[in-house]
């Protein structure tokens, strides 16, 4: 019939929420625990806490972690971001004495790192007074810090009192040996 129609039908196009992740570090330290950011929203993955706001890992490796925002029109705006978790160094220090005499001079293993405290000079140890001495040994691998604490405990010796007044019949002294 040659007859045509239109309707015209306003609409409105509503923006998504781009979230930006850019301030999440690409790497990080095993244990350390990281404040992600943003935070109007909520993160999610491994190492992710309960309330989606901080990440902790201890497992070396790489982590995936969403971040999960809703816009005041409802519409929910999603971004990645990946964190690449180093190691820690382990630090053992069984081959450090925990006890030695006034001003022996004790090598503290490992050498890798550094070692701070009383009575510390570089990589040895020496108090000429007794007591407990607190030793801390730092170390950084690839940007990861670990550390750990000895105890040694120096002692002074007893200086041996000999007294003798004491002479044999034949008119001798006696000889006297240290044991």
């Amino acid at each position: 019939n040659g007859c045509s129609a239109e309707a015209i039908q306003p609409v409105t196009v509503i923006s998504v929420v781009n979230p930006n992740v850019s301030a999440v570090p690409t790497e990080a330290c095993g244990g350390k625990a990281i404040t992600l950011s943003p935070t109007k929203g909520t993160w999610s993955g491994e190492g992710v806490d309960a309330q989606g706001k901080i990440f902790t890992a201890t497992t070396p490796g790489l982590y995936l972690l969403t971040y999960t925002e809703t816009g005041a029109n409802g519409c929910i705006g999603k971004a990645a971001a990946t964190i690449t978790v180093k190691a820690k160094p382990v630090i053992d220090l069984s081959s450090v004495p925990t006890e030695a005499c006034a001003d022996e001079v004790v090598a503290l293993t490992p050498t890798t790192g550094t070692w701070s405290g009383t009575g510390v000079s570089g990589t040895s140890f020496s108090s000429a007074s007794s007591g407990s001495f607190e030793l801390e040994f730092i170390e950084n691998v690839s940007g990861c810090a670990g550390s750990a604490t000895t105890t040694i405990a120096v002692t002074k010796p007893i200086a041996p009192v000999v007294s003798s007044s004491t002479v044999e019949k034949d008119g001798t002294v006696p000889v006297l040996t240290a044991v």
